[in-house]
């Protein structure tokens, strides 16, 4: 088994079908872990709406079959770290604040009447 490919496959909200972006592993390190760095997303998959994320990985026969799980005697095996999400606020997070402005405007008002 000579290299990998980390796969995301995304449920985008009000798409069809899931969005995919894959990325071959070059090669392997004599002690047999996958050369593999980091990986930048593209701007398009960057700022989709997700609404979930699948993360896999499977390593390569000689034949090309990509192989994961019990068929890669958990070759395919890798950690995830150093992440970097946005943080999105729910549309009840705008209405609260939507809220809380007419209520000070409110205020501001009736002190400024009396």
């Amino acid at each position: 088994m000579s290299y990998g490919q980390l796969v995301l496959s995304a449920t985008v909200a009000g798409a069809a079908s899931p969005v995919t972006r894959s990325l071959n592993f070059p090669g392997q390190f004599l002690d047999g872990n996958f050369i593999f760095d980091t990986w930048q997303l593209d701007a398009e998959f960057s700022t989709l709406q997700l609404t979930s994320l699948t993360i896999s990985a499977c390593v390569f026969d000689d034949a090309l079959n990509c192989l994961n799980g019990a068929d890669s005697y958990n070759l395919a095996q890798f950690a995830v770290d150093n992440v970097v999400l946005s943080a999105v606020p729910e549309p009840r997070t705008y209405a609260l604040l939507v809220a809380g402005l007419a209520l000070l405007a409110a205020r501001r008002r009736k002190e400024g009447a009396a």
